[in-house]
């Protein structure tokens, strides 16, 4: 059954004319006239009766209206609905992040976005960065943060900002006011690892034999999958760790925790935005993209 057969009769219904519903849906007479007669050659009920110049409902007439006037709601409502879905996803950006770009860099920067943008709303996930490159790929996130960089043909890399690690211990420590730490004076204390699903992308002992020092000489008392709960565990005293800049520099600017570097090492940790090369960025999440290029964050930006 045509949806607009039953749109013409329920206003021929409604405006009790042909005439009159032929003028509000800008249709001649002859055709609303065509359109109820296909109607009542479907369904072989007379469906309106011409009495003078109104026209009425038969009692078939009057059974159709309350279904086909239902219908045509629901129509309306479908479209309505479909409208203020496409108008929110026109104005949403589907972002993916790893937990440290997620946590400790992205709310400064989508905040400095939205002040020029006040429409946009962020749909933010946050998965190990294995997970994000996954979603991207198959179309769920439009752009990822995450740190390192490995083979993914698939995908567009932009360097964002490089942080560092920074070994870092309680206010009252030996350590402090030191400009750097030995490696030596390091295997005397307790240390904290961060594992491999803290996002490190290269562990620790790695780095050291890199740099010349042996791993197996350093007293590690604890190893923990997460920055937020070695950053609590360094403020407990438990032991000193290697953190990402990023993750303590509030504790460092108040002075609740210290870093310093460790003789004869630097270990940089770049971070990237990605996306899907094949893969057109909504115009919003493009502009937000160019955003970045002029955004300052607190880290360590490569020239």
């Amino acid at each position: 059954m045509d949806l607009r057969r039953l749109e013409v009769f329920c206003k021929v219904v409604e405006l009790k004319s042909f005439t009159k519903a032929g003028k509000s849906l800008t249709l001649s007479q002859p055709t609303v006239s065509e359109h109820i007669r296909s109607l009542e050659s479907m369904l072989g009920e007379r469906l309106v009766n011409r009495l003078g110049r109104e026209a009425l409902p038969t009692a078939a007439g009057r059974i159709l209206y309350q279904y086909a006037r239902k219908i045509i709601e629901m129509r309306d409502e479908a479209f309505l609905t479909f409208k203020k879905h496409r108008n929110r996803i026109a104005s949403q950006v589907n972002l993916g992040a790893s937990s440290i770009p997620g946590n400790f860099l992205l709310p400064e920067l989508l905040n400095s976005f939205r002040s020029r943008n006040p429409s946009v709303r962020f749909a933010l996930r946050i998965a190990a960065p294995q997970l994000i490159a996954a979603e991207i790929l198959q179309g769920e996130i439009e752009l990822g943060f995450v740190e390192g960089r490995w083979t993914e043909p698939a995908l567009e890399w932009a360097e964002l900002i490089v942080d560092e690690l920074v070994l870092v211990f309680w206010p009252h420590h030996s350590w402090a006011g030191k400009a750097s730490v030995t490696f030596e004076e390091l295997t005397r204390e307790p240390l904290i690892l961060l594992g491999r699903e803290g996002e490190q992308a290269e562990p620790l002992g790695q780095i050291l034999t890199r740099y010349g020092f042996d791993p197996t000489r350093l007293d590690v008392c604890a190893e923990m999958n997460h920055h937020e709960a070695v950053r609590q565990s360094v403020k407990a005293e438990l032991g000193v760790a290697f953190l990402p800049r990023l993750t303590v520099v509030e504790d460092l600017d108040r002075g609740t925790l210290l870093a310093a570097p460790l003789a004869g090492m630097r270990w940089d940790l770049p971070f990237y935005v990605i996306h899907h090369k094949k893969h057109e960025l909504s115009p919003l999440c493009s502009s937000l993209r160019s955003h970045l290029h002029s955004f300052g964050p607190t880290a360590h930006r490569k020239p």
